[in-house]
Protein backbone atom coordinates (compact mmCIF):
# COMPACT_ATOMS: atom_id res chain seq x y z
CA UNK A 1 0.00 0.00 0.00
CA UNK A 2 1.17 3.43 -0.83
CA UNK A 3 -0.95 6.28 0.06
CA UNK A 4 0.18 9.99 0.05
CA UNK A 5 -1.79 11.41 2.44
CA UNK A 6 -1.91 9.59 4.87
CA UNK A 7 -2.46 12.50 7.45
CA UNK A 8 -5.86 13.18 5.98
CA UNK A 9 -6.81 9.60 6.11
CA UNK A 10 -6.03 9.30 10.04
CA UNK A 11 -7.93 12.19 10.35
CA UNK A 12 -11.04 11.59 8.74
CA UNK A 13 -10.63 7.83 10.35
CA UNK A 14 -11.15 9.85 13.75
CA UNK A 15 -13.57 12.10 12.96
CA UNK A 16 -16.03 9.94 11.04
CA UNK A 17 -15.38 6.60 13.42
CA UNK A 18 -17.94 4.29 12.70
CA UNK A 19 -17.72 1.42 15.89
CA UNK A 20 -21.00 3.09 17.02
CA UNK A 21 -22.87 3.13 13.70
CA UNK A 22 -25.37 -0.24 12.47
CA UNK A 23 -24.36 -2.15 9.64
CA UNK A 24 -27.95 -0.73 8.36
CA UNK A 25 -28.86 -4.16 6.89
CA UNK A 26 -32.35 -3.00 7.43
CA UNK A 27 -34.27 0.52 8.13
CA UNK A 28 -35.02 0.81 10.65
CA UNK A 29 -32.65 -1.37 12.50
CA UNK A 30 -33.70 -3.64 14.86
CA UNK A 31 -33.80 -2.39 17.74
CA UNK A 32 -36.18 -0.07 16.41
CA UNK A 33 -38.70 -2.32 16.53
CA UNK A 34 -41.51 -2.23 18.47
CA UNK A 35 -41.76 -5.17 21.28
CA UNK A 36 -44.99 -5.56 21.04
CA UNK A 37 -47.03 -8.06 18.09
CA UNK A 38 -50.63 -6.78 16.34
CA UNK A 39 -52.40 -8.81 13.97
CA UNK A 40 -50.90 -7.28 11.07
CA UNK A 41 -48.39 -9.33 9.98
CA UNK A 42 -46.30 -11.03 6.73
CA UNK A 43 -48.94 -13.79 6.68
CA UNK A 44 -51.47 -10.95 5.30
CA UNK A 45 -49.20 -10.01 2.89
CA UNK A 46 -47.73 -12.77 1.62
CA UNK A 47 -51.14 -14.10 0.48
CA UNK A 48 -51.28 -11.71 -2.03
CA UNK A 49 -48.10 -13.00 -3.20
CA UNK A 50 -46.66 -15.89 -5.01
CA UNK A 51 -42.70 -15.69 -4.63
CA UNK A 52 -40.54 -14.93 -2.23
CA UNK A 53 -37.24 -14.82 -0.80
CA UNK A 54 -36.03 -17.44 2.10
CA UNK A 55 -33.51 -17.13 5.15
CA UNK A 56 -33.06 -20.37 7.35
CA UNK A 57 -31.11 -19.82 10.46
CA UNK A 58 -29.26 -22.61 12.00
CA UNK A 59 -27.58 -21.47 14.95
CA UNK A 60 -25.53 -24.49 15.66
CA UNK A 61 -21.13 -23.84 15.81
CA UNK A 62 -19.34 -26.80 16.98
CA UNK A 63 -16.85 -23.82 18.01
CA UNK A 64 -17.55 -20.51 19.44
CA UNK A 65 -16.01 -18.04 17.85
CA UNK A 66 -15.35 -14.91 20.00
CA UNK A 67 -15.49 -12.58 17.29
CA UNK A 68 -19.36 -13.40 15.77
CA UNK A 69 -22.60 -11.04 16.08
CA UNK A 70 -24.50 -14.08 14.83
CA UNK A 71 -27.33 -15.48 17.09
CA UNK A 72 -25.70 -19.04 17.40
CA UNK A 73 -25.90 -21.74 20.35
CA UNK A 74 -22.99 -24.07 20.83
CA UNK A 75 -23.13 -27.68 19.15
CA UNK A 76 -23.98 -30.88 21.62
CA UNK A 77 -25.21 -33.83 19.79
CA UNK A 78 -26.81 -34.81 17.10
CA UNK A 79 -30.52 -34.71 18.83
CA UNK A 80 -30.37 -31.62 19.41
CA UNK A 81 -30.25 -30.49 16.05
CA UNK A 82 -32.87 -33.49 14.88
CA UNK A 83 -35.26 -31.43 17.46
CA UNK A 84 -34.79 -27.97 15.52
CA UNK A 85 -35.39 -29.01 12.63
CA UNK A 86 -38.27 -30.59 14.29
CA UNK A 87 -39.05 -27.46 15.30
CA UNK A 88 -38.53 -25.81 11.68
CA UNK A 89 -40.65 -27.89 9.61
CA UNK A 90 -43.60 -27.13 12.42
CA UNK A 91 -42.93 -23.43 11.48
CA UNK A 92 -43.40 -24.16 7.75
CA UNK A 93 -46.55 -25.54 8.58
CA UNK A 94 -47.86 -22.75 10.79
CA UNK A 95 -46.47 -20.35 8.20
CA UNK A 96 -47.45 -21.60 4.86
CA UNK A 97 -49.86 -24.79 5.59
CA UNK A 98 -52.63 -22.79 4.18
CA UNK A 99 -50.93 -21.20 1.46
CA UNK A 100 -50.89 -22.05 -2.32
CA UNK A 101 -47.40 -23.30 -2.89
CA UNK A 102 -45.12 -20.57 -3.72
CA UNK A 103 -41.71 -20.16 -5.69
CA UNK A 104 -38.70 -18.93 -4.24
CA UNK A 105 -36.43 -16.84 -5.99
CA UNK A 106 -33.19 -17.10 -2.98
CA UNK A 107 -32.90 -19.28 -0.48
CA UNK A 108 -30.09 -18.53 2.40
CA UNK A 109 -29.21 -20.76 5.26
CA UNK A 110 -27.18 -18.67 7.92
CA UNK A 111 -26.38 -19.69 10.75
CA UNK A 112 -24.65 -20.46 13.23
CA UNK A 113 -22.75 -23.12 10.87
CA UNK A 114 -26.13 -24.92 8.90
CA UNK A 115 -23.38 -27.59 7.30
CA UNK A 116 -22.81 -28.84 10.46
CA UNK A 117 -26.41 -31.02 10.07
CA UNK A 118 -26.22 -34.29 9.00
CA UNK A 119 -26.64 -35.07 5.45
CA UNK A 120 -30.44 -36.70 6.90
CA UNK A 121 -31.34 -33.63 8.41
CA UNK A 122 -29.96 -31.39 5.30
CA UNK A 123 -32.22 -33.84 2.94
CA UNK A 124 -35.60 -33.74 5.57
CA UNK A 125 -34.92 -29.98 6.08
CA UNK A 126 -34.25 -28.69 2.38
CA UNK A 127 -37.69 -31.55 1.61
CA UNK A 128 -40.09 -29.75 3.82
CA UNK A 129 -39.11 -26.70 2.07
CA UNK A 130 -40.22 -28.14 -1.05
CA UNK A 131 -43.76 -28.35 0.44
CA UNK A 132 -44.62 -25.42 0.62
CA UNK A 133 -41.73 -23.54 -1.97
CA UNK A 134 -40.81 -24.15 -5.79
CA UNK A 135 -37.37 -23.27 -6.73
CA UNK A 136 -37.67 -20.34 -9.68
CA UNK A 137 -35.58 -20.87 -12.77
CA UNK A 138 -32.17 -19.28 -11.78
CA UNK A 139 -32.83 -19.38 -8.40
CA UNK A 140 -29.45 -18.76 -6.05
CA UNK A 141 -29.90 -21.50 -3.31
CA UNK A 142 -26.78 -20.67 -0.75
CA UNK A 143 -25.11 -22.08 2.71
CA UNK A 144 -22.88 -21.41 5.09
CA UNK A 145 -20.36 -23.53 5.77
CA UNK A 146 -16.89 -23.03 8.73
CA UNK A 147 -13.83 -24.60 6.00
CA UNK A 148 -13.49 -27.97 7.77
CA UNK A 149 -13.35 -31.51 6.32
CA UNK A 150 -15.61 -32.43 9.57
CA UNK A 151 -18.64 -30.84 8.15
CA UNK A 152 -17.62 -30.27 4.85
CA UNK A 153 -17.22 -33.91 2.91
CA UNK A 154 -17.81 -34.79 -0.66
CA UNK A 155 -20.63 -36.45 0.23
CA UNK A 156 -22.10 -34.17 1.59
CA UNK A 157 -21.43 -31.35 -1.40
CA UNK A 158 -22.62 -34.19 -3.85
CA UNK A 159 -26.36 -34.22 -1.60
CA UNK A 160 -26.19 -30.37 -1.48
CA UNK A 161 -25.88 -30.38 -5.36
CA UNK A 162 -28.47 -32.89 -5.59
CA UNK A 163 -31.08 -30.85 -3.81
CA UNK A 164 -30.54 -27.77 -5.14
CA UNK A 165 -27.78 -25.66 -3.56
CA UNK A 166 -25.93 -23.65 -5.85
CA UNK A 167 -23.41 -21.94 -4.06
CA UNK A 168 -21.68 -22.24 -0.42
CA UNK A 169 -20.23 -19.30 1.52
CA UNK A 170 -16.98 -20.08 4.01
CA UNK A 171 -16.54 -17.89 6.33
CA UNK A 172 -12.70 -17.02 6.46
CA UNK A 173 -12.03 -13.80 8.18
CA UNK A 174 -8.63 -13.83 8.36
CA UNK A 175 -5.84 -16.94 7.63
CA UNK A 176 -3.32 -15.52 9.95
CA UNK A 177 -2.87 -17.82 13.05
CA UNK A 178 -2.29 -15.18 15.88
CA UNK A 179 -5.77 -13.56 14.89
CA UNK A 180 -7.50 -16.93 14.64
CA UNK A 181 -6.79 -17.86 17.83
CA UNK A 182 -7.72 -14.56 19.48
CA UNK A 183 -11.41 -15.44 18.21
CA UNK A 184 -11.18 -18.71 18.83
CA UNK A 185 -10.53 -20.49 14.97
CA UNK A 186 -8.43 -22.95 13.79
CA UNK A 187 -8.08 -24.17 10.37
CA UNK A 188 -5.20 -24.19 7.81
CA UNK A 189 -4.82 -22.16 4.90
CA UNK A 190 -3.78 -24.90 2.43
CA UNK A 191 -6.60 -27.51 3.45
CA UNK A 192 -9.12 -25.11 3.49
CA UNK A 193 -7.90 -23.91 -0.39
CA UNK A 194 -8.63 -28.01 -0.81
CA UNK A 195 -11.86 -27.73 0.49
CA UNK A 196 -13.43 -24.59 -1.38
CA UNK A 197 -11.42 -26.38 -4.90
CA UNK A 198 -13.50 -29.47 -3.89
CA UNK A 199 -16.68 -27.28 -3.78
CA UNK A 200 -15.75 -26.19 -7.12
CA UNK A 201 -15.35 -28.65 -8.84
CA UNK A 202 -18.99 -29.91 -7.68
CA UNK A 203 -20.32 -27.14 -9.77
CA UNK A 204 -20.50 -24.68 -6.62
CA UNK A 205 -20.30 -20.95 -6.88
CA UNK A 206 -17.80 -20.38 -3.90
CA UNK A 207 -18.47 -17.00 -1.95
CA UNK A 208 -15.97 -15.87 0.60
CA UNK A 209 -17.05 -13.68 3.92
CA UNK A 210 -13.63 -12.11 5.19
CA UNK A 211 -13.80 -9.69 8.67
CA UNK A 212 -10.98 -6.74 9.06
CA UNK A 213 -10.63 -5.16 12.21
CA UNK A 214 -9.75 -8.36 13.88
CA UNK A 215 -7.48 -8.43 16.71
CA UNK A 216 -4.18 -8.20 15.87
CA UNK A 217 -5.14 -8.05 12.74
CA UNK A 218 -2.32 -5.58 10.23
CA UNK A 219 -2.47 -4.99 6.53
CA UNK A 220 0.71 -7.52 6.25
CA UNK A 221 -2.06 -10.02 7.65
CA UNK A 222 -4.74 -8.99 5.51
CA UNK A 223 -2.72 -9.09 2.65
CA UNK A 224 -1.89 -12.39 2.82
CA UNK A 225 -5.26 -13.39 3.58
CA UNK A 226 -6.34 -11.63 -0.01
CA UNK A 227 -3.76 -13.58 -2.25
CA UNK A 228 -4.59 -17.12 -0.57
CA UNK A 229 -8.47 -16.25 -1.06
CA UNK A 230 -7.82 -14.95 -4.73
CA UNK A 231 -6.34 -18.17 -5.71
CA UNK A 232 -9.70 -19.99 -5.35
CA UNK A 233 -11.28 -17.31 -7.66
CA UNK A 234 -14.17 -16.99 -5.32
CA UNK A 235 -17.27 -15.64 -7.32
CA UNK A 236 -18.29 -13.01 -4.54
CA UNK A 237 -15.95 -12.08 -1.76
CA UNK A 238 -17.42 -10.20 1.50
CA UNK A 239 -15.36 -7.75 3.89
CA UNK A 240 -17.28 -6.93 6.55
CA UNK A 241 -16.13 -4.87 9.69
CA UNK A 242 -15.81 -6.33 12.80
CA UNK A 243 -17.95 -5.01 15.69
CA UNK A 244 -17.54 -5.00 18.84
CA UNK A 245 -20.77 -5.28 20.98
CA UNK A 246 -20.41 -6.90 24.55
CA UNK A 247 -23.20 -6.06 25.78
CA UNK A 248 -25.46 -8.09 23.46
CA UNK A 249 -23.02 -11.04 22.08
CA UNK A 250 -20.59 -11.63 25.73
CA UNK A 251 -17.90 -13.71 24.28
CA UNK A 252 -16.55 -10.77 22.76
CA UNK A 253 -15.24 -9.94 26.47
CA UNK A 254 -12.79 -12.33 25.99
CA UNK A 255 -10.93 -10.50 22.86
CA UNK A 256 -8.30 -8.07 24.40
CA UNK A 257 -10.15 -4.64 23.47
CA UNK A 258 -6.24 -3.30 22.89
CA UNK A 259 -5.87 -5.54 20.44
CA UNK A 260 -8.54 -4.56 18.78
CA UNK A 261 -7.01 -2.28 15.65
CA UNK A 262 -8.06 1.32 16.04
CA UNK A 263 -10.10 3.61 13.60
CA UNK A 264 -7.37 4.86 10.97
CA UNK A 265 -6.22 0.96 10.63
CA UNK A 266 -9.61 -0.62 9.77
CA UNK A 267 -9.85 2.14 7.09
CA UNK A 268 -6.54 0.83 5.44
CA UNK A 269 -7.45 -2.55 5.75
CA UNK A 270 -10.93 -1.85 4.11
CA UNK A 271 -8.78 0.04 1.65
CA UNK A 272 -6.46 -2.30 0.91
CA UNK A 273 -8.74 -5.02 0.22
CA UNK A 274 -10.34 -3.06 -2.65
CA UNK A 275 -6.94 -2.09 -3.70
CA UNK A 276 -6.03 -5.61 -3.79
CA UNK A 277 -9.13 -6.96 -5.13
CA UNK A 278 -9.51 -3.99 -7.85
CA UNK A 279 -8.08 -6.00 -10.80
CA UNK A 280 -10.44 -8.72 -10.62
CA UNK A 281 -13.25 -7.88 -8.77
CA UNK A 282 -16.01 -4.94 -8.69
CA UNK A 283 -17.22 -3.60 -5.58
CA UNK A 284 -20.63 -3.26 -4.99
CA UNK A 285 -22.44 -1.10 -2.21
CA UNK A 286 -20.47 -1.43 1.11
CA UNK A 287 -18.65 -4.65 1.22
CA UNK A 288 -19.29 -6.90 -1.76
CA UNK A 289 -17.03 -8.08 -4.35
CA UNK A 290 -18.23 -9.80 -6.98
CA UNK A 291 -15.72 -11.51 -9.77
CA UNK A 292 -15.15 -10.25 -13.10
CA UNK A 293 -16.58 -12.07 -16.03
CA UNK A 294 -18.22 -14.67 -13.38
CA UNK A 295 -21.07 -16.54 -13.32
CA UNK A 296 -22.72 -14.03 -11.29
CA UNK A 297 -20.97 -10.89 -12.72
CA UNK A 298 -23.75 -9.68 -15.98
CA UNK A 299 -26.62 -10.78 -13.69
CA UNK A 300 -25.26 -7.80 -10.53
CA UNK A 301 -24.59 -5.51 -13.31
CA UNK A 302 -28.01 -5.96 -14.78
CA UNK A 303 -29.72 -5.93 -11.58
CA UNK A 304 -30.87 -3.17 -9.30
CA UNK A 305 -28.31 -3.60 -5.96
CA UNK A 306 -29.97 -2.80 -2.55
CA UNK A 307 -28.64 -3.45 0.99
CA UNK A 308 -30.48 -5.64 3.00
CA UNK A 309 -30.62 -8.47 5.57
CA UNK A 310 -28.09 -10.32 3.20
CA UNK A 311 -25.82 -7.21 3.05
CA UNK A 312 -25.80 -5.94 -0.38
CA UNK A 313 -27.37 -7.95 -2.51
CA UNK A 314 -29.91 -7.75 -6.36
CA UNK A 315 -33.30 -6.71 -5.18
CA UNK A 316 -35.93 -9.41 -6.23
CA UNK A 317 -38.45 -7.41 -5.07
CA UNK A 318 -39.65 -10.43 -2.78
CA UNK A 319 -40.68 -10.26 1.03
CA UNK A 320 -38.39 -12.20 2.89
CA UNK A 321 -39.91 -15.29 5.16
CA UNK A 322 -37.16 -15.73 7.79
CA UNK A 323 -37.36 -19.21 9.46
CA UNK A 324 -35.73 -20.44 12.71
CA UNK A 325 -34.55 -19.09 15.82
CA UNK A 326 -33.50 -15.05 15.70
CA UNK A 327 -35.07 -15.01 11.83
CA UNK A 328 -36.25 -11.82 10.40
CA UNK A 329 -38.97 -11.56 7.83
CA UNK A 330 -39.66 -8.63 5.71
CA UNK A 331 -42.17 -7.33 3.81
CA UNK A 332 -43.66 -4.14 2.04
CA UNK A 333 -45.15 -2.55 5.13
CA UNK A 334 -42.68 -3.94 7.91
CA UNK A 335 -40.90 -6.44 9.75
CA UNK A 336 -41.27 -9.73 12.04
CA UNK A 337 -38.70 -11.00 14.13
CA UNK A 338 -38.48 -14.44 15.83
CA UNK A 339 -37.24 -14.59 19.57
CA UNK A 340 -33.50 -15.09 20.26
CA UNK A 341 -33.79 -17.76 22.81
CA UNK A 342 -33.53 -21.37 21.28
CA UNK A 343 -35.73 -22.62 24.23
CA UNK A 344 -38.44 -20.34 23.75
CA UNK A 345 -37.94 -20.66 20.24
CA UNK A 346 -39.03 -24.33 20.23
CA UNK A 347 -41.44 -24.01 23.36
CA UNK A 348 -43.79 -21.76 21.09
CA UNK A 349 -43.61 -23.51 17.87
CA UNK A 350 -44.55 -26.64 19.71
CA UNK A 351 -47.89 -24.93 21.70
CA UNK A 352 -48.79 -24.37 18.22
CA UNK A 353 -47.85 -20.56 17.71
CA UNK A 354 -45.49 -18.34 15.79
CA UNK A 355 -42.46 -17.33 18.08
CA UNK A 356 -42.58 -13.72 17.05
CA UNK A 357 -41.04 -11.28 19.64
CA UNK A 358 -40.93 -8.04 17.72
CA UNK A 359 -42.57 -6.65 14.94
CA UNK A 360 -42.18 -3.23 13.43
CA UNK A 361 -45.10 -1.63 10.98
CA UNK A 362 -43.71 0.97 8.56
CA UNK A 363 -44.81 4.40 8.10
CA UNK A 364 -44.48 6.70 5.39
CA UNK A 365 -41.55 8.36 6.82
CA UNK A 366 -40.24 4.68 7.21
CA UNK A 367 -40.52 3.96 3.92
CA UNK A 368 -39.01 7.20 2.69
CA UNK A 369 -35.78 6.79 5.16
CA UNK A 370 -35.18 3.22 3.92
CA UNK A 371 -35.24 4.36 0.19
CA UNK A 372 -32.75 6.95 0.91
CA UNK A 373 -30.51 4.59 2.75
CA UNK A 374 -30.88 1.20 2.01
CA UNK A 375 -31.53 1.39 -2.12
CA UNK A 376 -29.50 4.87 -2.57
CA UNK A 377 -26.65 5.54 -0.20
CA UNK A 378 -26.42 1.83 1.06
CA UNK A 379 -27.07 0.28 -2.67
CA UNK A 380 -25.48 2.32 -5.04
CA UNK A 381 -23.55 4.58 -2.82
CA UNK A 382 -25.78 8.13 -4.26
CA UNK A 383 -28.29 10.29 -3.34
CA UNK A 384 -31.11 10.90 -6.23
CA UNK A 385 -32.59 13.84 -4.93
CA UNK A 386 -35.23 14.19 -7.88
CA UNK A 387 -36.43 10.72 -6.66
CA UNK A 388 -36.64 12.12 -3.18
CA UNK A 389 -38.29 14.95 -4.17
CA UNK A 390 -41.01 13.49 -6.54
CA UNK A 391 -41.82 11.01 -3.29
CA UNK A 392 -42.04 13.89 -0.63
CA UNK A 393 -43.12 16.67 -3.11
CA UNK A 394 -40.56 19.50 -1.78
CA UNK A 395 -37.03 20.20 -2.15
CA UNK A 396 -34.19 17.78 -0.60
CA UNK A 397 -33.35 20.04 1.76
CA UNK A 398 -36.42 21.54 2.49
CA UNK A 399 -37.09 17.87 3.97
CA UNK A 400 -34.05 16.82 5.13
CA UNK A 401 -32.71 20.84 6.62
CA UNK A 402 -31.21 19.61 9.79
CA UNK A 403 -28.78 17.04 7.62
CA UNK A 404 -27.65 20.10 5.25
CA UNK A 405 -25.31 21.21 7.61
CA UNK A 406 -23.88 17.76 8.12
CA UNK A 407 -23.73 17.41 4.12
CA UNK A 408 -21.85 20.45 4.08
CA UNK A 409 -19.29 18.95 6.25
CA UNK A 410 -19.34 15.98 4.40
CA UNK A 411 -18.71 17.36 0.70
CA UNK A 412 -15.48 20.10 2.69
CA UNK A 413 -13.69 16.53 3.81
CA UNK A 414 -14.07 15.18 0.47
CA UNK A 415 -16.33 12.13 1.28
CA UNK A 416 -19.56 13.62 -1.10
CA UNK A 417 -19.55 15.41 -4.48
CA UNK A 418 -22.56 17.27 -5.71
CA UNK A 419 -24.21 18.53 -2.86
CA UNK A 420 -26.11 21.46 -5.25
CA UNK A 421 -26.46 18.86 -8.09
CA UNK A 422 -29.33 16.63 -8.95
CA UNK A 423 -27.43 13.45 -7.78
CA UNK A 424 -25.20 13.63 -4.68
CA UNK A 425 -22.40 10.77 -5.41
CA UNK A 426 -20.21 9.42 -2.80
CA UNK A 427 -16.99 9.97 -3.48
CA UNK A 428 -14.06 6.87 -3.55
CA UNK A 429 -12.93 7.83 -0.33
CA UNK A 430 -16.60 8.64 0.80
CA UNK A 431 -17.75 4.57 0.18
CA UNK A 432 -15.52 4.00 3.23
CA UNK A 433 -17.66 5.79 5.38
CA UNK A 434 -21.13 4.70 4.01
CA UNK A 435 -22.38 3.80 7.03
CA UNK A 436 -21.64 7.42 8.82
CA UNK A 437 -23.41 9.27 5.81
CA UNK A 438 -26.27 6.73 6.03
CA UNK A 439 -26.47 7.10 9.58
CA UNK A 440 -27.64 11.08 9.78
CA UNK A 441 -31.15 10.03 7.93
CA UNK A 442 -31.75 7.41 10.92
CA UNK A 443 -34.71 9.51 11.97
CA UNK A 444 -34.47 6.51 15.60
CA UNK A 445 -31.32 8.13 16.28
CA UNK A 446 -31.95 12.12 15.54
Amino acid sequence: MNYENMKQLHLLAQKYEEYDKPLYLGYPIENSFDKKVTNTTIQDYGDKLNSADLYIHIPFCRKMCYFCCCYRVAFQNEIQMDQYVDAIQKELLLKFGQKEKMVYTSMHWGGGTPAVLTEKQIERLYHSIETYFTPAAGNMTNIEAYPNRTDITSEKLKLLKQLGFNSISFGIQDFDKRVQKAINREYEVNETLKIMDMAKKEGFMVHIDLCYGLPFQGLNEFEKTLEAVMKIEPEQIAAYPYMHYTVNFPLQNKILVNSIPNSFMKLLLSMLAKEKLADNYTKYGMDTFIRKNSSIDNMWKSSKIVRNMMGTNIDTGNLLYGLGMSAISRWENGYEKNTDSLKEYEETIFEGKLPIIREHIMTKEDKLRHFLIEEQIGGIRQINKKQIEKRIGIPFFEKFARQYEKMVEFEKDGLIAGLDEDIIYLTDIGSEFTRCIAHIFNEYCE
